[in-house]
């Protein structure tokens, strides 16, 4: 597990009903394909050679890889018809990352949060923590190549101050954004 955290400022405030009478909501998700990243933190690519049984699918989830990304680093490979004891250059995984847009929001304006680097399919929870309590939103499946990306409108009731965006995925995915609230007209 990869724990990220990265510190942006500014974004309006918000909940919903079950929250202490405030209102948020998740207003769109959506799945996109990751762009390339590299990181001194993952391992570098290695060569594996299949064993009886072995499923590009399950080399896929044991290794933290996406089967494109697997497919990609094999030009000749059929994913179909893997033979025992053949070579497979296995890819680094893509590192964890969570960006939230824009920097700066007023109470009541809306966020973008990409979140790349996780598990493939993987279903992943937004938590947005703020001093009045937490907003958990629904779950977003990742996409083949480890992204989810969501936009969230936040209300008018939420106080300025620093809030933090938590990404938590059923297969170990966990990232977090650290932000500042601030007062709308400043």
């Amino acid at each position: 597990m990869i724990v990220a955290v990265v510190l942006l400022v500014g974004i309006g405030g918000g909940s919903d009903d079950r929250n202490e009478g405030t209102r948020s909501r998740r207003t769109r998700s959506e799945t996109t394909r990751a762009s390339s990243t590299t990181s001194t933190t993952t391992r570098p690519p290695f060569t594996y050679s299949v064993k009886p049984g072995n499923t590009v699918t399950a080399l896929a989830r044991f290794f933290g890889v996406s089967k494109s990304a697997i497919v990609a680093a094999n030009p000749n490979l059929d994913p179909d018809h893997l033979v025992e004891g053949q070579s497979l250059v296995i890819p680094s995984p893509q590192p964890v990352h969570m960006v939230v847009k824009p920097r700066t929001v007023a109470v009541g304006g809306s966020l973008r949060l990409k979140l790349t680097g996780a598990k493939e399919l993987e279903n992943v929870t937004f938590e947005l923590q703020r001093p009045t309590a937490p907003f958990i939103g629904p779950p977003h499946e990742a996409s083949e190549d480890g992204v989810v990306t969501t936009t969230y409108e936040l209300g008018l009731a939420d106080p300025p101050g620093t809030y933090t965006v938590v990404a938590r995925g059923d297969q170990g995915t966990l990232v977090q954004a650290t932000f500042r609230v601030e007062a709308a007209g400043r």
